[in-house]
């Protein structure tokens, strides 16, 4: 071994020896160190077979030259290591002509390299960090500002131009005071701004505050001025001015002020009781003065306070378990029929409902109450049963009185009847004419308080509590003209009957309702035969039934005395009757939950109307 072998062989650079085909005949151990093959793995390999695929055209034309006799210095190429890795190295190779090798000594520069990658890769991130920043600064929302030390504006972007009016050279240089500030907020901003702008850059801290703007056609407008610093060298830095028209923001904020107050006079006056409670604690946070009106206690005695420090434990122990109640369900809660303990009046009776009150995201933050006091009218509807009940118990007695007197009544009368006529039979001979006419109309007398007394008594009953069911009035129609058709055969009449409902209702009064009304139109005839057309049509929840005749007629200022019991507007020698009727009809009526009127023009002819509920 030569000395230059020896050297080779021991240097601490990488080196091979191979022939001009490029097949390893020697290589050094930190060769095979650096690349953690073994000798075996290397000799007579070619070294192309281990080089990176990119830099394998570059290595075969620097092989090239050496063949040709060319010295390289300072090729590189990577390497691929044993373990997957690559390892740049920096050549330099001497080719020998006379035994035909190629003699290279390589340093590892991976470290370098990888460097000058990472510098590269920085310098390349700075520039798409640039861009990037630009970009942002060009397609911000709002205007963007940079100013100096000195207040001068530096960079105005596209929105600030689109905002102020002014173009980017038009404002370049020039102090942002002397165009954008009102001259009455100078002031104003150069207080806010020169503690700023006169620190050093070390004490330097961000600031915030609205002021007046304009823009180049003068018109003002609110702006939120945000500004940052940043350091360009040891004794430069700028200034960055974020602006945002605050204008619309403002607009909403006195909106809402306005829809606060609102709500805030709603709450106040509202003529119920209003309440808010916190979830997390159920202490009051919110009252009106109702409850101060009600309960006796001031908003100061109320407010901050929970349900056992204002109320009896035991009210407060209801209260507290309405509210939890409330709380595991999240549905409204209706509390009828609650006492509670007032100040100065006693117990009073309380509906309230109560319902959460959640924020955006849905979870529950107050519990709102509404309560009315309904003490008065709790007692008033108890005075108002006990009346009823007692009108009904009146009502049932007045019956039986009537039932019993028209009983009582009617025998006596039947025995005066019987023995006048009995008189005027025995002694018709013996009696003059006077006599006979007297008997007569005591005869009469009887026969017309028979017939009144058995109308009461029918006029008595109808509020009797017969059971309702539904009914076709088509056919109830057909036995009503069944009944009366003696009556209808007699004066000729004609009935028109339209298609009718189905109604729910007593048909037994039904039937006596339509069976008065044709016979008054039957009755109460001019000098054509009798019309009577009936019909119906719906009206919301009721039916509207009709009675139309061809009568005389009534007069406008009778029109509203013809429902009143025995009023009469005729008399008996020419329109027999009672003058209950249409009484009894009003009452039938008003049995089945309906109304009923009359219209009419004199000389032509009434229409009755009635509604009945169709439930």
């Amino acid at each position: 071994m030569n000395i230059f072998e020896y050297f080779f062989l021991n240097s601490q650079d990488l080196c091979f020896i191979s022939n001009f085909d490029g097949c390893f005949e020697i290589v050094n151990p930190y060769f095979e160190q650096k690349l953690g093959y073994s000798q075996k793995e290397l000799l007579e390999k070619k070294f192309l077979n281990f080089i990176h695929p990119d830099d394998t055209a570059a290595s075969l034309k620097e092989m090239e030259k050496l063949k040709e006799g060319e010295v390289s210095l300072g090729f590189t190429n990577r390497y691929r290591k044993k373990d997957g890795d690559y390892l740049w190295v920096e050549w330099n190779a001497s080719p020998n002509q006379a035994d035909k090798k190629i003699y290279a000594i390589g340093r590892d520069i991976t470290k370098k390299k990888i460097d000058e990658e990472n510098g590269q890769k920085y310098i390349q991130e700075l520039r798409n960090s640039e861009q990037h920043i630009k970009a942002i600064f060009d397609n911000a929302p709002d205007p963007v500002i940079v100013i100096d030390e000195k207040n001068n504006v530096v960079k105005w972007n596209p929105k600030a131009e689109t905002v102020f009016g002014w173009k980017t050279n038009e404002v370049l240089g020039k102090s942002l005071i002397q165009f954008i500030i009102p001259s009455q907020f100078k002031e104003s901003y150069d207080k806010e701004m020169e503690p700023f702008l006169t620190k050093g850059f070390e004490n330097l801290s961000n600031t915030s505050f609205e002021i007046e703007a304009k823009n180049k056609k003068g018109i003002e407008f609110p702006i939120s001025l945000s500004i940052s610093s940043y350091k360009i060298d040891e004794k430069k830095y700028y200034f960055i001015c974020f602006v945002r028209d605050i204008a619309q923001n403002k607009k909403i904020l006195d909106e809402l002020k306005i829809s606060e107050n609102f709500l805030d006079s709603i709450i106040e006056n509202f003529p119920a009781i209003i309440f808010v409670k916190n979830v997390s604690d159920l202490r009051y946070v919110r009252v009106n003065k109702v409850v101060e009106e009600v309960f006796g206690f001031s908003k100061k005695e109320i407010l901050g306070k929970n349900d056992y420090e204002i109320f009896p434990k035991e009210e407060a122990d209801r209260f507290v378990a309405n509210d939890k109640k409330l709380l595991d369900t999240g549905k409204l809660l209706e509390i009828n029929d609650e006492p509670a303990h007032t100040k100065y009046k006693g117990i009073r009776i309380f509906e309230t409902k109560i319902v959460l009150v959640k924020d955006s995201i849905g979870k529950p933050i107050y519990i709102l109450g509404i309560s009315n006091d309904i003490t008065d009218r709790k007692r008033i509807q108890t005075e108002l049963d006990n009346k009823t009940k007692e009108l009904a118990r009146s009502n049932i007695e007045l019956e039986q009185f009537a039932y019993v007197a028209s009983h009582d009544l009617q025998e006596p009368l039947r025995m005066v009847t019987s023995y006048l006529q009995l008189l005027e039979k025995r002694y018709k001979d013996k009696l003059d004419q006077d006599a006979k006419e007297f008997i007569s109309f005591a005869v009469d007398g009887s026969n017309r308080m028979r017939t009144l007394i058995q109308s009461l008594l029918e006029y008595s009953r109808i509020n009797r509590a017969n059971a309702f069911e539904n009914f076709d009035v088509n056919l109830l129609l057909k036995q009503v003209q069944k009944n009366l058709s003696a009556t209808i055969a007699e004066n000729k009449a004609i009935i028109k009957v339209d298609d009718l409902p189905e109604i729910y209702g007593d048909p037994i009064l039904i039937n006596q309702l339509f069976q008065n009304l044709i016979q008054n139109g039957i009755k109460f005839k001019n000098d054509k035969d009798p019309e009577i057309y009936i019909s119906c049509k719906e009206e919301g929840n009721n039916y509207l039934f009709s009675v139309k005749d061809n009568g005389i007629g009534i007069q406008k200022e009778y029109i509203d005395q013809i429902f009143v019991i025995f009023k009469r507007l005729h008399g008996r020698d020419k329109y027999p009757g009672t003058g209950m009727g249409l009484a009894i009809c009003k009452k039938i009526v008003e049995r089945h939950g309906g109304k009923i009127w009359a219209e009419s023009e004199f000389g032509k002819g009434s229409t009755f109307y009635f509604t009945l509920s169709k439930k």
